[in-house]
């Protein structure tokens, strides 16, 4: 059996210089085919990159421009009027916000509505108590006059949180 014509051209092929340079181009397509398949997945991880980065960049550019038309809309709500003030507030909330940017067009709405002023007032050091604060004139009340001091009293705090996490953000944010 082994001395087969089929068998003995087989062996003579194996032994000869042919084989190994079939062998040679069968590695080298292998190598090629490895190394390609490679590329592509870099290629597609870095289009992926590229994106997430574009979306970054158009997110904190929005985020931006929010904070920009609000703190307009805040500075110049007496020469806009009630009116006006509440439609840009309006628009503000049809933008898509976030839980932070929603909390703050809810109290300056609400301060609006109440046409209060919000004027952020100096935190006084951990501990200590202002002399004109005491218990009862902060306690809450159903007043309205107190509710409208509580709001804006609120509102002072956040715009004061918000400045501060403006502040914060990398450049690109």
């Amino acid at each position: 059996m082994t001395d087969s014509p089929f068998w003995l051209a087989i062996g003579a092929f194996i032994v000869s210089p042919g084989f190994g340079a079939l062998a040679a181009v069968l590695a080298a397509f292998l190598a090629y085919w490895g190394i390609g398949r490679q590329l592509r997945g870099e290629r597609a991880l870095a289009q992926e990159k590229a994106s997430n980065d574009r979306a970054t960049a158009l997110e904190g550019d929005r985020r931006r421009r929010w904070w920009t038309v609000l703190t307009w809309l805040w500075e110049n709500r007496d020469d806009l009027g009630e009116v006006e003030l509440m439609k840009g507030l309006i628009a503000l909330k049809s933008t898509g916000l976030t839980a932070e940017q929603a909390t703050m067009l809810q109290v300056v709405t609400e301060a609006a509505a109440l046409n209060q002023t919000v004027r952020p007032q100096a935190v006084p050091e951990e501990g200590l108590m202002p002399a004109e604060r005491t218990p009862d004139r902060d306690s809450p009340s159903d007043t309205p006059g107190d509710a409208a001091r509580a709001a804006s009293k609120q509102a002072g705090e956040l715009i004061m949180e918000l400045e501060a996490m403006k502040g914060s953000l990398p450049h690109g944010l």
